[in-house]
C-alpha cells in the first residue's frame, strides 16, 4: 500500500481531523460538499459556501465533543451522487479547462481541524 491510499483510508479524529470539501457551480449556485461528513451546502459565491461548510464543520465537531458517541459522524461518506462528484467534477473542469470552453470555477479545499477553527476565530 502506498503512502497516499494510506492516508486516504486514516480515520478522523477529534485530536486529528481533515476535512475535504468540493465547491463547485451549478447552473444558478454554488454547491459545496464535505467528504467526511456528507454535510451539503449551496449559496450565491463558492466563499459564502466555503464559510458555510466551515462552520457547519466546527458544528459539527463541537457536537462530537459533547456526545463522543457521535464520533463517526467526522467519518461518514456522502451519498453515492456526491462522492462520485468527488472525481467527476475534478476531471471535467481539467478536461473543459484544457480545451478553455471554460473558466476555472471548481475549488479543492482540504482543511485540518486546527485551521477551521482558526478560521472561526478570525471571523469572531
Amino acid at each position: 500500500m502506498n503512502k497516499q491510499s494510506i492516508n486516504m483510508s486514516k480515520k478522523n479524529t477529534l485530536e486529528n481531523a481533515s476535512f475535504r470539501f468540493l465547491i463547485f457551480q451549478d447552473k444558478t449556485k454554488f454547491v459545496g460538499i464535505c467528504r467526511e461528513t456528507g454535510y451539503v451546502e449551496e449559496g450565491e459565491t463558492a466563499n459564502e459556501v466555503s464559510e458555510r461548510l466551515s462552520n457547519g464543520t466546527i458544528v459539527i465537531v463541537e457536537a462530537i465533543k459533547k456526545d463522543i458517541t457521535l464520533l463517526p459522524s467526522i467519518n461518514q461518506r456522502p451519498p453515492l451522487k456526491y462522492r462520485f462528484l468527488f472525481f467527476w467534477i475534478p476531471f471535467w473542469y481539467s478536461l473543459k479547462n484544457l480545451i478553455s470552453l471554460m473558466p476555472r470555477e471548481i475549488e479543492l479545499i482540504n482543511r485540518t481541524l486546527s485551521e477551521l477553527n482558526n478560521t472561526r476565530a478570525c471571523e469572531i
